[in-house]
């Protein structure tokens, strides 16, 4: 019996199929179970044109449910903004397939919405499938526009037991006002997945908008479900590309120009560091310094991020969790990416030839991608600025997590802080204020970024790998793809420059970068 006394606002729930015949009966159960008027719910099923006859399946089990049928795959993104126009909700709750709610979750995901400021956005707790771990209870991301879930994996439950801003909601369960959505352009199209709930969010803070968790509105997710058995290199080509596209329209010109050439040197870092080739092979290759960098230093940075945020609480829980959670990766990840068979530490040539795996040419082809649609981008990023409200520095709280790296290889590591040196991320972050850069250093770091996309397209080329199987829907690329000592040392010579950078102002580092990549090939 409802004893809420709050006004109840209509609410649309859209859940996205493809292909999810095995996870939508405890779903759909799930929500006619739930403790709201049934009179202010309406429950939705955006098909993403399934063959497993799911749909039909649906129809006649759950016949309350209404079916926004998609002639093609349209994707996460694509395929759930169809659906919030299809919507009659003043509100939608996006939510995915292999989720199951609790029978309280919507009145708790909508009590935010009498608090004042009244967020446009709310985040459910997302908890394992069994309600042992936590798999979403807060949010942060880095400098290079990752997202990560602080807490991931904790069993402590009851240290995210408070609402908070966060900088965006899982898009696996969050609740967003339909207007704000379509306000706001809703899901960017050209994710299709992975991280469009983090552009979402952000755009949300840009525009004035504020975004909020929701501690007691608990669902339980049956992790990966709805990717399960997708090959890894078709993934990290969507999760490399959609990060950058993040950065190029959320970021402030300044900032922009100081941190899209430092995201994309580290980019071509991990795709080196996959292929992980002898520097001996290269004349004049400087090896990564070779100590470890999980160490006190590293901890104390999270302690201390902890601490700049007021978040006193978390701090004994979040920092035993997070130094278990991280030796034990260590232990277990030898190279950035996956490599999908046995190797040394150190590739050496055989034949004149490097075995490169997929998905070192997906983070390679991330960057041709980029490449090919930049204008178009810059069109989008050239609206969203425009329509801007609130100002970088006010966002930059919410990152939390800008300095840390979501790749847990220890040269990578290193060379990320060698990156976050050399650009001065620490004072752009520590809110320290900086001169306004000049229009011709702002063009500048636009011209070294295009080179710098320019060599992982030429590189990509030079595998002879078909572009077509890295994307969903097509076969899968192979393990690795041989390459010629010569590519390779294209490769390289980006290792050798990220190792090379000078101590200079970001103009006379943009002007270095810009003649290496014009003379080095």
């Amino acid at each position: 019996m409802l004893r809420d006394k709050r006004p109840f606002p209509s609410i649309s729930i859209i859940v996205l199929n493809y292909n999810s015949m095995t996870h939508l009966r405890d779903n759909f159960d799930s929500l006619l179970h739930l403790n709201y008027p049934a009179d202010q719910l309406e429950i939705i099923l955006a098909d993403n044109a399934s063959t497993d006859g799911s749909v039909a399946w649906v129809k006649k089990t759950y016949p309350i449910v209404h079916i926004v049928q998609n002639e093609d795959n349209l994707g996460y993104a694509a395929g759930n903004n169809a659906a919030v126009l299809a919507a009659r909700g003043k509100w939608v709750v996006i939510l995915n397939p292999d989720m199951r709610v609790e029978s309280d979750w919507l009145m708790e995901l909508t009590r935010p919405l009498s608090t004042n400021p009244q967020p446009a956005c709310v985040a459910s707790k997302v908890l394992s499938w069994n309600g042992s771990a936590i798999d979403f209870a807060d949010a942060a991301i880095n400098f290079m526009g990752w997202g990560c879930q602080p807490g991931y994996g904790s069993q402590h439950l009851d240290a995210y037991n408070a609402d908070k801003p966060l900088l965006f909601a899982n898009g696996g369960a969050m609740l967003i006002k339909r207007d704000v959505f379509l306000e706001i352009g809703g899901f960017d199209a050209d994710y299709f997945a992975y991280y469009e709930d983090v552009d979402l969010g952000w755009r949300l803070w840009l525009h004035d908008y504020n975004v909020s968790f929701a501690a007691r509105a608990v669902v339980f997710h049956r992790h990966h479900g709805s990717w399960e058995g997708v090959n890894t290199a078709k993934k990290q080509l969507l999760s490399e590309r959609n990060t950058l596209f993040t950065i190029i329209k959320n970021y402030e010109d300044d900032n922009l120009a100081r941190i899209l050439p430092a995201a994309l040197l580290l980019l071509l870092q991990r795709a080196y560091l996959d292929v992980r080739p002898d520097p001996s092979a290269f004349e004049n290759t400087p090896a990564a310094p070779t100590t470890r960098i999980f160490g006190v230093r590293y901890y104390l940075k999270q302690v201390q991020d902890l601490l700049a945020n007021g978040r006193l609480r978390e701090l004994t829980v979040r920092a035993q969790d997070e130094v278990a959670r991280r030796w034990r990766k260590r232990g277990q990840d030898v190279v950035v990416g996956k490599w999908p068979f046995q190797h040394p530490l150190t590739q050496h040539p055989v034949d004149g030839q490097f075995q490169v795996p997929a998905i070192a040419l997906s983070r390679l082809l991330a960057g041709r991608e980029l490449l090919n649609t930049f204008p178009h981008l810059l069109a989008k990023r050239e609206k969203n600025q425009a329509t801007r409200q609130r100002p970088d520095a006010q966002i930059f709280p919410l990152f939390q997590w800008e300095l840390i790296s979501n790749f847990n290889d220890d040269q990578f590591i290193h060379a990320m802080n060698q990156i976050i040196a050399k650009f001065g991320l620490v004072d752009l972050f520590g809110h320290k204020q900086a001169a306004p850069l000049s229009t011709d250093t702002r063009a500048l770091s636009e011209q070294v970024s295009l080179l710098l996309l320019q060599r992982m397209d030429s590189i990509f080329t030079q595998s002879h790998a078909p572009e077509s199987v890295f994307h969903i829907g097509t076969e899968s690329p192979q393990a690795a793809y041989a390459m010629s000592h010569a590519d390779i040392a294209l490769l390289a010579e980006m290792n050798t420059i990220l190792w090379s950078l000078p101590e200079a102002s970001l103009a006379d580092l943009l002007h270095w970068l810009k003649q290496k990549m014009s003379t080095e090939r």
